[in-house]
């Protein structure tokens, strides 16, 4: 294979991009309904916002590498035609409005809502921003830079970048919460009714990216119990007046009374282990969206390659963001060895094997062994949010039946495995 060819279908299987659902990579693996993810998510999602006269709150997780943002991108498409809901959908990426590393809030997270809101009805409109949440200006006070804030500064990015900013934020509003909210409120209430000026039904506003929240090895439970507080259902973020999809991470799920909707992986096999021929199909239209039949007989040779994707399918256990990112090493590693190729299968789940405490393991065999998480206590459950958050357990769904598994490699941990 000549670099010129390489390198396109390298860079055509970076397995962090979420796809469009406009990109011809992309496949709609819910399309068979029921048949590789147990519903149609996109859809699941949209029917309680089109058909509700009243805001809906809907919390929304997955696991690492199941394809939220993807699914995300499918929604705010289906939300935003102006034939069906005709939403001005505001999608933002939690990760530039809020600092991952430390524990967060409802003041900045209410502010980055509300900034983002505001600079998307204001496009919309093609109206000026400069005079941006003039009414937040005394809550802002306190956080501003040296000099009070330039008209192009963006409060919420600010915050994220600066902790000293943010404590600052923080302990304005904190003393007078709930008239921070009700302005927060009436300012969202306003921006729904410009939108709805400008043509369209309201405001839906997905808040994507929180699945990632998981804080540094010094700070979890912290970071973890601050998702709580913002993100339980009643809290300002879950009751505001726009519709708001808000992710959370996967372990808050163990924790809340109402479930989130939860996006599992792509059932390559069903409970018992036997072979689910729709996820299979789907996990096989993913490498062949990117990677023509041509180039995959380059890659792997035309008598190994059957075998070669079988082996990817079972090492990624059903997920689409480890199953691209082996296709891109054995399109990096040309040509392909079989010493190449079995390292870059060991490595799926190599950092998640080493988060895996020696304790955990009976607890690791039970679920491997029983397909349910079905914590004794709070010592379990603590563990089971950990392990969910970082990726070593897998979750499915399939004929309405949903079920949990670990991920192969620490299946391959003595005495995890259902033999051993």
């Amino acid at each position: 294979m000549d670099r010129t060819t390489r390198r396109k279908f390298y860079n055509l299987c970076n397995p962090e991009e979420a796809l469009a659902p406009s990109d011809p990579r992309c496949v709609d693996v819910d399309a068979p309904a029921g048949g590789a993810r147990g519903i149609r998510w996109a859809a699941a999602l949209a029917q309680g916002i089109e058909l509700s006269d009243r805001p809906v709150c809907e919390l929304f997780t997955g696991l690492p590498g199941a394809g939220v943002t993807t699914e995300f991108r499918r929604l705010a498409a289906r939300l935003s035609d102006d034939r069906e809901a005709n939403l001005l959908v505001v999608h933002i990426d939690a990760h530039e409005v809020l600092d991952f590393s430390s524990p967060i809030e409802t003041p900045e997270v209410l502010l980055a809502i509300l900034q983002r809101t505001e600079e998307a009805v204001a496009a919309a409109s093609g109206a000026s921003s400069k005079d941006r949440l003039p009414r937040l200006q005394r809550w802002l006070a306190a956080a501003a830079p040296e000099g009070g804030w330039a008209s192009e500064e963006r409060p919420a990015e600010r915050l994220r970048a600066s902790p000293d900013a943010r404590a600052r934020f923080r302990a304005r509003v904190e003393p007078e919460l709930s008239s921070f909210v009700d302005e927060v409120r009436d300012e969202l209430i306003l921006l729904n009714e410009r939108a709805r000026r400008g043509g369209r039904r309201g405001v839906v506003v997905i808040l994507d990216g929180l699945e990632k929240l998981r804080g540094m090895s010094t700070n979890r439970r912290e970071v973890l119990d601050s998702a709580e507080r913002v993100l339980v259902r009643g809290a300002p973020a879950t009751t505001l007046p726009v519709h708001v999809v808000l992710t959370m991470p996967p372990g808050l799920a163990l924790r809340l009374d109402g479930p989130p909707r939860f996006l599992p992986m792509i059932a390559v096999a069903n409970r018992e282990g036997r072979r689910n021929e729709q996820g299979h199909a789907a996990m096989l239209e993913i490498v062949r969206r990117r990677v023509p039949e041509e180039i995959l007989v380059e890659v792997f040779g035309a008598e190994a390659q059957a075998g070669h994707l079988e082996q990817m399918l079972h090492a990624s256990a059903g997920c689409p963001r480890d199953l691209v990112r082996l296709l891109r090493d054995c399109i990096a590693a040309q040509p392909l060895r079989e010493a190449e190729f079995r390292r870059s299968l060991a490595e799926v789940g190599e950092a998640q094997l080493s988060l895996v405490p020696e304790s955990a393991i009976p607890l690791l065999s039970r679920i491997h062994r029983t397909k349910a998480l079905a914590p004794s206590g709070p010592e379990e459950r603590e563990i089971l949010e950990r392990l969910l958050s970082d990726g070593a357990l897998l979750r499915y769904q399939l004929d309405g039946e949903a079920w949990y598994d670990v991920i192969p490699a620490v299946g391959r941990i003595p005495g995890v495995s259902v033999e051993g």
